[in-house]
């Protein structure tokens, strides 16, 4: 019996954390985090799968220093994902199946985070609810061959500050 979950045609292969930083030293009591966000996505069309790695930093604000890190790989299956390469070679995923890999690799990450930080001063630091559609605009705003609607009042989600996964 396949165990994955299927949403919209897509099968959750793999969930797996690829790295964790935690640094519970000088943190000021009370203290409010900025969160980031970076994604890397690749895409196998001879296997119909989609590798989307999520990397969520929080640092303080004033030194901007990095105090939690996690890398959580994501693997899904597209069936017959290469209906979606076009004739320059670019591969177009309908909106809504970007939207979902993006809304579960953020709710992979946000439990796997909750795991890796029990028992730490971060406990109680979880990634807040997010809105997919916005997230995935920004994900991939700079992308030629994503058709999101971005409505103006657009919330800044940071995923381009740090260097590559």
């Amino acid at each position: 019996m396949d165990e994955t979950i299927k949403i919209t045609g897509i099968s959750t292969k793999r969930i797996k954390t690829l790295s964790v930083f935690i640094d519970e030293n000088n943190i000021p009591e009370g203290e409010f985090f900025k969160l980031d966000f970076q994604h890397k996505i690749q895409i196998v069309t001879a296997i119909n799968l989609v590798f989307f790695d999520l990397k969520v930093w929080f640092s303080l604000p004033d030194d901007n220093r990095t105090v939690l890190n996690c890398v959580v790989q994501n693997i899904f299956e597209i069936p017959n994902i290469k209906e979606y390469i076009q004739p320059d070679g670019q591969i177009n995923l309908p909106n809504q199946t970007l939207v979902t890999i993006v809304s579960l690799a953020i709710s992979h990450t946000r439990a796997l985070l909750s795991i890796h930080t029990a028992g730490t001063v971060f406990q109680d630091t979880l990634i807040p609810v997010l809105d997919p559609v916005k997230v995935t605009m920004q994900f991939f705003k700079d992308k030629p061959n994503v058709d999101i609607y971005m409505p103006a009042n657009d919330t800044k989600i940071h995923s381009d500050k740090k260097p590559p996964l």
